[in-house]
């Protein structure tokens, strides 16, 4: 009921005047700021929720895929990594049979130093657990926050790190 009057006084005062004065465009650039720096700071924290998330579901496929390997004993079971031009991701495979196809958020782009200087790696485990390669894959966010998961060639432990 106060915002409608208050139009209406200010509607009502347009018609009478010529124009705002100093202090109610400072006001309103004021505002405008903070809307603005608001929004902003909201997209900054959604792009490292995005990276967060995506970081952590890799990781928990890949402990899946090992746990499934070593409990199954069924070395079929491999991760496709892929970079193609279209947004990022992996696939999970059960020999030639696609299990779940997995693309990262918008924004997010991994590299990895498994078989540098290609777009698509595979990861697989032996029935001990171990990968076929050690190595890192690195998940960066458009604002270059970047998440790295390891994955030890000896044991094949899985870790995340900033």
């Amino acid at each position: 009921m106060v915002f409608r009057t208050f139009l209406l006084k200010l509607s009502s005062r347009l018609r009478n005047s010529g124009g705002f004065s100093v202090v109610e465009v400072i006001i309103v650039i004021a505002i405008l700021g903070i809307i603005s720096s608001v929004s902003v700071m909201s997209y900054n924290g959604s792009q490292d929720v995005l990276l967060k998330k995506c970081s952590y579901r890799l990781a928990q496929d890949i402990r899946n895929i090992q746990m499934k390997t070593v409990y199954e004993k069924d070395t079929r079971y491999k991760m496709y990594l892929y970079s193609d031009g279209m947004p990022d991701g992996y696939r999970i495979m059960l020999g030639s049979n696609l299990i779940e196809e997995v693309k990262f958020d918008d924004g997010i782009t991994y590299t990895t130093t498994y078989v540098p200087g290609i777009t698509s790696a595979y990861l697989k485990f032996s029935l001990s657990g171990a990968p076929n390669y050690g190595g890192t894959l690195t998940l960066t966010n458009r604002k270059g926050t970047k998440k790295i998961i390891t994955v030890l060639l000896s044991t094949g432990r899985v870790r995340i790190m900033d």
